[in-house]
């Protein structure tokens, strides 16, 4: 409850903070600073009193997912569109961007999990 009350009032400053510099664009950088914020209390929490412990090979679970998104951000970056030219585009050529962007992050990012030996099977509970 706490933790909730926290991020509640850090939202509100954060909100206050950066809605004259960023305008409507700070009330949602706000909105997800007060997020992170709230999960991190909530880890730390957690970790604190022994309920999130952290099995063996989170540290390289850890690296595959953030190299993923690295390598995914980082191609997408690169081949998406300036923001102007989507100003110009047609309904079908946006479309077909959006389609080919996501197929192309989506690939490189399973590509490298399983070129660092992630499977489909890693992912499923056991009992």
């Amino acid at each position: 409850m706490k933790v909730g009350i926290i991020a509640m009032v850090a939202n509100m400053v954060f909100n206050l903070l950066l809605i004259w510099p960023l305008a409507h664009a700070g009330l949602a950088l706000a909105t997800a600073l007060s997020a992170f914020l709230n999960a991190g209390l909530l880890g730390y929490l957690l970790y604190k009193q022994q309920v999130l412990v952290f099995q063996p090979g989170w540290k390289r679970y850890s690296v595959q997912l953030i190299g993923g998104s690295g390598l995914m951000c980082a191609a997408l970056y690169f081949v998406a569109p300036d923001w102007q030219a989507w100003l110009t585009f047609g309904l079908w050529q946006r479309i077909s961007w959006v389609t080919g962007l996501v197929i192309l992050g989506g690939s490189l990012y399973f590509a490298w999990l399983a070129a660092l030996g992630l499977r489909v099977r890693h992912f499923k509970m056991q009992s």
